[in-house]
């Protein structure tokens, strides 16, 4: 049992808080495939006064949280800041500052959402690291921490513990790719993010099998109901096997497969961008580019000429890591083509 330490702070955003916390619930409950490996985890608010968040918008629903002077996270296995609007960042509590500066020490990782990076810089925890923000406050936080390297591009930036996301990364995105990484440190594994691909699909799995089938067919439109009919299943049976085997449902393990094989086309071919994207089913440059975005962090003219992805979504790199082939790919591709 690994404890996860979530900041809230006057006026910032409760829906947010309400959703880690659904979130973090919901996966730790009933994750799929290789995200549960024995891992257990458990979430606290914590609050300058310890009374309960109520959301503007949902009254009827409240978070009970612990108030900062009375209650303190052991040692948190990560600390999570929560978002919040600019006018919330106008006044900061000694006490908060000063809580934040007793625990950063003893939490292996803290996350700040949106706004949340401010409160570390106003602690002077962040000592010139690199972080980003809402883009919205992109401006006032190099305004008012001068010593901060704001970076505008990708969802997530990582410096050392220290992770910052903007508004492209959303409360239930950072909830699953913290159990990930959690459940990787059971295991006694390296962080998948960024970094090693997780394990491939099944040996001759439902995945497995209809990757291969995609890759033949990688520019033509293919449905669900056809992806079904190959595995003489059920659209509902396979949603079901494939969240089993890899985590994904059918349209995002076509998507990622994708990306993947764009990814692929950039570094070794010199096809521009359009012709990549309509070959392998992503529609024109510009639909290419904003879908590789998504999936890999960057633009694909910068990965072409970088060769180095920025932070990858979740689902992308619940099978790879921007960098390489995986192995059971390459024998799929190759097989393809045969």
């Amino acid at each position: 049992m690994r404890e996860i330490a979530i900041l809230s702070y006057p006026g910032c955003y409760v829906g947010d808080v309400i959703k880690l916390l659904e979130t973090l619930h919901a996966l730790d409950q009933n994750p799929c495939c290789h995200l549960r490996q024995g891992a257990r985890l458990s979430a606290r608010v914590y609050s300058l006064d310890g009374k309960a968040l109520r959301s503007p918008g949902m009254p009827w629903v409240s978070v009970q949280t612990q108030a900062l002077g009375q209650a303190q996270p052991m040692a948190p296995d990560t600390l999570i800041i929560a978002h919040g609007p600019a006018q919330a960042l106008a006044f900061e509590p000694p006490a908060l500052l000063q809580w934040l500066r007793q625990v950063q020490p003893r939490a292996r990782r803290v996350v700040a959402l949106g706004a949340g990076v401010f409160w570390l810089a106003a602690a002077r925890l962040l000592g010139g690291r690199q972080v980003t923000t809402h883009s919205a406050l992109a401006a006032l936080l190099a305004t008012r921490f001068p010593d901060t390297r704001v970076h505008e591009r990708g969802s997530l930036q990582i410096d050392g513990p220290f992770y910052t996301t903007n508004e492209r990364m959303s409360a239930s995105d950072m909830a699953l790719l913290l159990l990930r990484d959690h459940c990787a440190a059971i295991r006694g594994q390296p962080c998948p993010l960024p970094g090693q691909p997780l394990p491939a699909p099944h040996h001759n799995g439902p995945a497995l099998r209809l990757c291969r089938w995609w890759l033949q067919r990688l520019d033509q439109p293919v449905t669900v109901a056809q992806a079904a009919a190959h595995l003489h299943a059920s659209e509902r049976t396979l949603r079901r096997l494939l969240g089993r085997d890899c985590g994904c449902s059918p349209h995002g393990l076509l998507l990622v497969l994708r990306v993947e094989m764009a990814r692929q086309a950039l570094l070794a071919s010199d096809l521009p961008v359009d012709k990549i994207g309509r070959r392998g089913g992503l529609g024109d440059g510009q639909q290419l580019a904003r879908t590789f975005r998504k999936y890999l962090g960057v633009a694909p003219g910068e990965y072409r000429r970088t060769r180095t992805p920025g932070p990858l979504h979740p689902d992308y790199a619940r099978l790879f890591d921007g960098l390489r082939q995986p192995g059971w790919l390459a024998q799929l591709a190759a097989a393809s083509l045969s």
